[in-house]
Order: structure tokens, then C-alpha cells, then sequence
């Protein structure tokens, strides 16, 4: 089952090390979504022109052929939607009348015409080095199309993989949408497609890989997908951007380490960890860490230069509100815990009591940055802690109607397919069982025919064909 193949992300060792690595490091949530959802922008080009001019003449073939095949039912139905504006039946006429394009050279004379060039977008546009890939007028504009494969292709194979992949996919009859970034050494295409085509994409992309190895690299930093192999990864997407997905299934790793780190924490306040030379339990740490940051904002709003910043750092003056700082903060460590922190948003201030009536206020955030720092310690210390985590974020998938056993698909999705393979199997195997009857009652009646009298056996052929039609209803 295509299901069974998919590998949930947080199963995936390389991938959960580096999700906890950023959030061990992250100052708050904006920051945690920012560094796993990251890409390496470039603006430099690597791909072959030569195949991008292959891939557009091909693109212009399936353009050309899709928009002179529509019934004049359908342009007419397209024109009253406004998928088509209103020049539409003279550029059916004019393109109709082009001769074979063979040469780019030629087919950039006929792009110079906007008007037949805002129809071929439609199916090979490109905006800020964005490419999109369609295979019709439908499908670039499909919100069934929920479904992202992804590989990373080397740029100097990747016009050459989409020409391959396109003809592998055409070859089965099947739609294609594809979306990427031209720009860089390593490309990240993302294949799009419906919950009907699941299989003849993928295997059209792993017929496309198994044959052309230098082609291709691992999705090991695409740590929000689960892969279906080496290569290849899969995800669902809700809307035609991929921001909500990355969204939801940041907040609910997020929301679920804060809350397991949080909780553990507040209970083994007394654990030995390190901090800079020195060890000291987790609520010195806590302390300490808290102040560094405290002090460290004050005197970079003060200091002009390095030399300033280091005079400062370093001066009697700083070393003595280190201290008393230090000190209030830990003295109202226990009351400050109690506030559930991890729960708070980015704006939350706690108060820490300086004396003589007056406070000092520090972002929760500053609390909680200490607190994740510890991550990894902790879980070398307590394995525990990471089965935790994965725990939690089954539980807070089931809430964000993401499917908890993998966490790249939405439930919704899951659901679905599960449905439709099951459903599937189910009529396959009835309808093989009423073949299967079909077969025998044939043969029934074949032998019954042959050893009946003429009287008993026309009653049989009688009782057989009745009993025949009955199937074939």
C-alpha cells in the first residue's frame, strides 16, 4: 500500500536530530519556523540552457496541442469561467495556422506576441527565477492537486530530469503541475499532484532517479517531509502555497517540545548541567543564562564600540547588578516557573522584583530560550524525554488534524486514501469473485448440458441463463 511506504518525518533519525538541534537554538517560535523552513536563495544560475530550450519547445508542443484539441464547447465554457479572455478564438485561429516549431530561436519570435505568451504562461511561466510546469489549463489552477513530492536535483541535470520526468508522466497519460526555483547548485523541485495520480507520479519519479544517478540528492534538509525513499519525499499542502503547511507542523513541533522541555524541567530543577566553565543545577542555570542575556541587550544599547562593549562588560559596575540581578532572579525563580512561561506569547514580560517597590521586567521569551538551550543535555541525560516529545506530537497532531502516524499528511488526506485503496481492494475482489462465478456457471452448464436429457437439460440452460443475466446486471 502506497501508505505504508511513506516514512514519518519525526521517525527519521537526520531529520528529528536537526529539528531538535533548532530548537535548542531558537530564540522563540519565529525563529524555530524561519530555520526549518529555510532555503538557500541564490541568484546565480547553473542549470544547462540547451535543455531549457529543449523542455520549452516541448512545453509549446503540449501547449499547442491541449488548446487546438478543445471542443468549441469548452473554449466557450472557459471564456464565460474567464480562463479564457475574449481573443481566445483568434489565437486558436492564429496558432492553428504556425507551422512546426523546431527552433527556440523561432519560438521566441512567436512569444513576442503577449497575448499568445499570457495563454503558453499558463503551461511555462516564469516569475523572479519561480518556475511553474503545467500540463494544462485545469491543472495549473487544481486544488485537488494537494499532494507535494519533492527531490533535490543537481542544477546541471535539472532541465534534463524534467524533460525525462515529463515524458515518463505523458507516456501514462497523466497531468503534471511542478514548481521550483532555477537559481543555485541544488534545486528543489516540487512535483504536485492529485490523491488519484499518487502512484503514477511517484513512479514515474523513481523510474526517472533509478536511471539517472548523478541526477539527484538526498531531502535530508527537508525536514518537514516524509521521504518514500533515498530520494524522494513526500507532503500535503491545503491551500497552493506551502506556507500553511509549514506553519502548522512547525507550531505543533514547537508547541509540543516547549511543553514537554518545560514540564520536566520545572520538576528536576535540582540536575546537574554545565554552564560556560562550570557546573550548576538547572535553576542556577537558568538564573545565570537569564542575566548573561539580560546584560548582554543593556550594554550593546550602550557600547559604540567593540572596545566600549568589552570595557563594559568587564567594569565593576556591570559585575555588581550581574550579581544582584542573579540573585533576584533566583530568589523568585519558583514563583516565576509557576507561570507557565511555554505558554505564553512573545509580548508576555516577567517581572522580577528589585526591591525599594520597583521591578525589572524580561521577556518570557529570554526564560525559554535558556530552557530549550538545555535540549540535548537533558536528553542525553534522560532518554525518556525524547519519547516524550514524540509522544506529545501524536497528541497535538490529533488536534491540528494532522495524521499523527505521519506527520507530513493532513488527516483529511490520510483518510481518503486509506478509504479509496481500501474501497478499491474491496470492489476488485468482489468483482474478481463474480468473474470467477461467472466462470464456473458457464462451466455448469456446460456440463450439465452434457449429461442431462434433452428435457432436464433445457431446464438447466434455462436456470443458467437466468442466473447469468442476474450477474451481468
Amino acid at each position: 500500500m502506497f501508505y505504508d511506504k511513506i516514512e514519518n518525518p519525526i521517525d527519521n533519525k537526520s531529520k528529528w536530530n536537526k529539528i531538535l538541534s533548532i530548537y535548542s537554538s531558537s530564540y522563540d517560535y519565529n525563529d524555530f519556523e524561519k530555520e526549518i523552513t529555510k532555503v538557500n536563495k541564490s541568484t546565480n544560475a547553473y542549470y544547462i540552457n540547451d535543455d531549457k530550450e529543449k523542455l520549452s519547445l516541448i512545453m509549446w508542443s503540449v501547449f499547442k496541442s491541449k488548446l487546438l484539441g478543445f471542443s468549441e464547447e469548452k473554449v466557450y465554457d472557459y471564456k464565460n469561467r474567464n480562463i479564457f479572455e475574449s481573443n481566445i478564438y483568434d489565437i486558436i485561429k492564429t496558432i492553428s495556422e504556425l507551422d512546426s516549431v523546431k527552433e527556440y530561436s523561432k519560438l521566441q519570435e512567436i512569444l513576442l506576441d503577449e497575448e499568445i505568451k499570457s495563454y503558453y504562461e499558463n503551461f511555462f511561466s516564469i516569475e523572479d527565477n519561480n518556475v511553474t510546469l503545467a500540463s494544462s489549463f485545469e491543472v495549473a489552477n487544481d486544488y485537488s492537486y494537494n499532494t507535494v513530492f519533492t527531490v533535490t536535483v543537481g542544477a546541471a541535470n535539472l532541465y534534463k530530469f524534467l524533460i525525462d520526468y515529463i515524458n515518463s508522466i505523458s507516456s501514462k497519460e497523466g497531468d503534471f503541475l511542478i514548481k521550483f526555483n532555477e537559481c543555485g547548485k541544488y534545486i528543489i523541485v516540487n512535483i504536485y499532484s492529485s490523491i488519484f495520480n499518487l502512484t503514477d507520479v511517484y513512479d514515474s519519479l523513481s523510474v526517472v532517479m533509478k536511471e539517472n544517478y548523478g541526477f539527484h540528492y538526498d531531502n535530508i534538509y527537508n525536514v518537514l517531509s516524509g521521504d518514500l525513499d533515498d530520494y524522494i519525499s513526500i507532503k500535503n499542502r491545503t491551500y497552493f502555497n506551502l506556507n500553511d503547511y509549514n506553519n502548522s507542523r512547525c507550531l505543533v513541533i514547537f508547541k509540543s517540545l516547549d511543553s514537554v522541555l518545560y514540564s520536566y524541567v520545572v520538576n528536576h530543577l535540582d540536575i546537574m548541567v554545565s554552564y560556560k566553565d562550570g557546573k550548576m543545577n538547572i535553576l542556577d542555570y537558568i538564573s545565570n543564562s537569564v542575566t548573561d542575556r539580560v546584560l548582554q541587550e543593556l550594554i550593546s544599547r550602550t557600547a559604540k564600540t567593540n572596545k566600549d562593549y568589552y570595557d563594559l562588560a568587564n567594569s565593576d559596575e556591570i559585575n555588581k547588578l550581574r550579581k544582584y540581578i542573579n540573585d533576584r532572579i533566583t530568589s523568585n525563580m519558583t514563583d516565576i516557573l509557576k507561570d507557565n512561561l511555554y505558554l505564553k506569547d512573545g509580548d508576555y514580560k516577567v517581572s522580577v522584583v528589585l526591591g525599594d517597590n520597583k521591578a525589572f521586567d524580561i521577556d518570557a521569551s529570554v526564560f525559554m530560550y535558556a530552557i530549550r538551550n538545555l535540549t540535548n543535555t537533558l536528553i542525553l541525560k534522560d532518554s525518556g524525554i525524547d519519547r516524550a516529545f514524540k509522544i506529545r506530537i501524536k497528541n497535538e497532531c490529533i488536534f491540528k488534524k494532522v495524521d499523527p502516524n505521519k506527520f507530513c499528511l493532513d488527516k483529511s488526506f490520510t483518510d481518503k486514501l486509506l478509504y479509496n485503496e481500501d474501497v478499491m481492494k474491496a470492489y476488485e475482489d468482489e468483482l474478481n469473485n463474480i468473474k470467477s462465478d461467472i466462470t464456473k456457471l458457464n462451466e455448469l452448464e456446460g456440463m450439465f448440458t452434457g449429461t442431462a436429457t434433452s428435457e432436464e437439460r433445457q431446464q438447466i440452460a434455462a436456470n443458467m441463463k437466468d442466473l447469468l443475466e442476474h450477474f451481468n446486471e
